[in-house]
């Protein structure tokens, strides 16, 4: 190459740029690959040293590849906090989770540990006493979100971990060891709501939105999912001069900040296989979907169901706060969310005699234990029937 100065050992090659000339050094490593400094030097006795530099490393039987080292310097420099955010940019970028999943770690993690002295520690510098100190401290100050506890340390492990996995990292140990932070938690009991009070939101709800009622309190579905549904999902078939309808769910949407930061609503095929699935809608409830289809939903097999009224897709930050509206003044208890649809729906599914797994395909989840323990409710008179039928 026409500037490269040979030498018994790497070379070494000027290049100009429109402001000055700078050099680059390189060389065949022990490895038989090329290796360079990773940057330019301004003069070519800089590019010579640092070759000398590699030369002698190789002789003392100490070197590992200069980009190798070169990552150990980032990390070792590198505070909790700045290596959390760059694990997490990795992770999307890569496309190893979705978008959504990137923001809701992201927004865990700013909730419980940006902040925090963990948070800027240097990487290395990091001991099993601080993250148990870290986690004493966020149970101390967040003591009814234990979810989210977990879920922050549940992040900050994976992170570490990663650097462990990483043979470019200082790292050949996880501190991050905290057994109480390990356990799942109790799933805070929700009192499983009554039909009526269901019946009496839904009919508190404008009637655009209705039927989005009626699907995440009755048959189960999640805002997002509701959100998301097209004409294409739903069939509608004629029963002897009845309608039969079934939801076919493929996805939801969610609310994610874009490149400028303004939220918007994106598509999102379903996260898990479970997530793909048919639901049926309740016979007495078919006509409402019919009519509502006649009535809101957008044109063509792509228009959306329950569009705003200018055509957009509904914010579920829009519908919760419309839901929340329809609530107070049906005057039900104030803790009634739309998930508590999915409590109601797989309890009443459970009280008919279907299985978890059964459940599972109608709820689309995949956690057959999560269905048992988090969503599985025994109404206070259920015993008493139960036994009554016995005697």
């Amino acid at each position: 190459m026409a500037g490269r100065r040979r030498r018994p050992w790497g070379s070494v090659t000027p290049k100009h740029t429109a402001k000055k000339k700078r050099f680059y050094a390189e060389y065949t490593g022990p490895d038989g690959a090329r290796h360079t400094a990773g940057r330019s030097f301004e003069t070519a006795q800089d590019a010579d040293s640092w070759l000398v530099a590699e030369r002698r490393l190789i002789e003392r039987d100490d070197w590992t590849p200069p980009a190798e080292r070169r990552r150990r310097e980032r990390h070792a420099g590198m505070t909790v906090g700045e290596w959390l955010d760059t694990y997490h940019d990795r992770l999307q970028d890569t496309d190893r989770i979705r978008a959504s999943t990137a923001q809701a770690y992201r927004r865990v993690v700013k909730s419980r540990i940006t902040g925090t002295k963990l948070a800027e520690m240097p990487l290395t510098r990091v001991q099993m006493g601080d993250v148990q100190a870290w986690w004493a401290q966020t149970a101390r100050d967040y003591p009814k979100t234990p979810t989210t506890n977990r879920n922050a340390y549940k992040r900050l492990r994976a992170a570490f971990q990663a650097l462990v996995d990483d043979e470019s990292s200082p790292l050949t140990d996880n501190p991050v060891r905290v057994v109480e932070a390990s356990k799942r938690p109790r799933p805070k009991y929700k009192e499983l709501p009554e039909r009526e009070e269901l019946e009496a939101i839904i009919d508190k709800l404008p009637e655009r939105y209705k039927l989005a009622g009626v699907l995440c309190l009755l048959h189960g579905l999640r805002v997002g999912e509701v959100l998301a549904l097209r004409r294409k999902h739903i069939v509608v078939r004629d029963r002897d001069g009845w309608p039969e309808v079934d939801i076919r769910v493929r996805g939801n949407v969610q609310r994610i900040a874009d490149a400028e930061g303004h939220m918007r609503m994106v598509w999102q095929d379903a996260k898990t296989a479970a997530g793909v699935r048919d639901v049926p809608v309740f016979p007495e409830l078919a006509p409402v979907v019919v009519d509502h289809l006649e009535r809101f939903a957008g044109k063509g097999a792509e228009g959306l169901v329950t569009p705003t009224e200018s055509g957009e897709v509904v914010f579920d930050t829009s519908f919760r706060s419309i839901f929340n509206r329809a609530r107070s003044a049906a005057g039900v208890r104030d803790d009634l969310t739309p998930h508590y649809g999915r409590n109601y729906l797989i309890t009443l599914l459970a009280e008919r005699g279907a299985t978890p797994a059964e459940i599972g395909s109608i709820l689309g989840q995949e956690d057959l234990k999560t269905i048992v323990e988090t969503y599985m409710r025994v109404r206070p008179s259920r015993p008493r029937d139960l036994m009554g039928r016995l005697g």
